[in-house]
């Protein structure tokens, strides 16, 4: 499965808050230390300005600038300072930081549960000794809810699936939480009270909360499309809400104020909200026909 670029997801939200700071890259590896800062102009820096890198949000404030090199406090403004390779690439003054950005990413990634959702995939070793609980083993992905479940039974073309689970079906299958440890180590198993067939794997499909989790730059749990797009409008929403002005009238705005009406930024931050809506609506219609949420029986 495809993941989706941090740097392209940062990219879009800054593109929607109108966030266009200048792109400049280091031009030699720097260790966590280091103080001077190589830039390919110069003259585009003064003192004063703070330097992100787009790796990992490091900010530095410039303190003096000689030619092409930047003498800068490293981890400013509350980051950490680390070590960047050369190329890495920076902003200078960003409007909305690097963090901001990518916590509101995260946050937005949390709420999307249970509306939204991915996949996960176990199989169950039938047990013949009358055993009806199966241990979740430790570590293994947290699973919320059963999807569907099933045994291939035979081999070749005369093979059949078998499904567990069916309304008023004699196979049920179930998922426990809570269980006594004494009974499965990790407290959570899967109820399987009878087995149509013991020399196979029982696959179980299930969902569980889509994660935040962003490995070798990428997002994993998320997809260009309507993925994407949904996380990316709720951001920004959340983003733009959050930098709105408390006033109670048009008259508290005094002479040669040039921020925006109050309100204003309410009122954006509200069309991107309904835009992450319309699209995490449609996420979920779609995950309706691939992956849709089993109805529990009460077979217990």
């Amino acid at each position: 499965m495809a993941a989706f670029s941090q740097a392209t997801l940062i990219q879009r939200i800054r593109t929607i808050l109108n966030d266009n700071p200048y792109i400049d890259a280091c031009v030699e590896a720097m260790d966590a230390s280091e103080v001077g800062l190589d830039v390919t102009d110069g003259t585009k820096y003064a003192a004063g300005i703070i330097v992100e890198f787009q790796t990992d949000g490091e900010q530095c404030l410039v303190t003096s600038v000689a030619a092409n090199t930047l003498t800068v406090i490293r981890g400013y403004n509350g980051t950490t300072a680390a070590t960047h390779s050369i190329n890495a690439l920076m902003a200078l003054d960003p409007v909305f930081s690097y963090m901001a950005i990518t916590d509101a990413i995260a946050a937005c990634i949390r709420g999307l549960w249970p509306h939204v959702y991915k996949l996960v995939a176990e199989s169950v070793t039938p047990v013949t000794t009358g055993n009806r609980y199966y241990d979740l083993a430790a570590g293994s992905v947290l699973m919320k809810e059963i999807s569907s479940a099933y045994q291939i039974i035979g081999t070749g073309a005369t093979s059949t699936v078998f499904a567990y689970g069916v309304h008023r079906g004699a196979y049920p299958i179930d998922l426990m939480f809570n269980m006594p440890t004494s009974k499965v180590s990790s407290g959570i198993a899967y109820y399987i009270p009878f087995l149509k067939a013991t020399d196979t794997v029982i696959l179980v499909n299930g969902i569980t909360e889509i994660t935040a989790t962003v490995g070798s730059g990428l997002y994993s749990d998320l997809l260009e499309g309507i993925q994407v797009d949904c996380v990316t409008y709720l951001a920004a929403a959340r983003l733009i809400a959050a930098t709105d002005i408390s006033r109670t009238t048009q008259e508290d705005i005094s002479m040669g104020d040039a921020t925006v009406v109050p309100l204003r930024r309410t009122s954006l931050a509200q069309y991107w909200l309904s835009k992450g809506i319309d699209e995490r609506f449609k996420w979920q219609q779609q995950l309706k026909i691939t992956l849709p949420r089993r109805q529990v029986f009460g077979h217990r």
